[in-house]
């Protein structure tokens, strides 16, 4: 017979900031690291590229969401919990939608452009 009980987890705001921390972190590298390959390979891929408005799309997304991954990290930074400071969690939800869907444009927008050029 078990007689161990199981808890629930417990919320800990200090690792809950470090996943948040994380996850900007990972969004801006990825979009960061996604405007370089654009910007390096796009006329090695393709040699005569069409749907270029795309690409101009996917750079615009990109860089709005390593804006707001950036901005997201320093609302996370300043409200650190043991800091006075506190954060309306608004704020920092604007800022995640905001990286993400920056982010989710971005991709989706690349993807259709190499779609359309791959297919001719």
């Amino acid at each position: 017979m078990n007689t161990k009980k199981e808890t629930e987890p417990v919320y800990s705001p200090l690792e809950h900031t470090k996943a948040s921390l994380d996850y900007a972190k990972q969004l801006t590298t990825l979009s960061t690291g996604s405007i370089v390959l654009v910007a390096t390979f796009l006329k090695d891929v393709f040699q005569n590229p069409i749907w270029l408005f795309l690409v101009v799309v996917s750079l615009i997304a990109f860089m709005i969401s390593v804006i707001a991954s950036v901005a997201l990290h320093t609302l996370l930074v300043a409200s650190f919990p043991g800091r006075d400071v506190e954060i309306d969690s608004a704020y920092l939800g604007l800022g995640a939608l905001v990286s993400w869907v920056g982010f989710l444009i971005g991709l989706l927008a690349l993807v259709i452009f190499a779609a359309r050029n791959l297919i001719g």
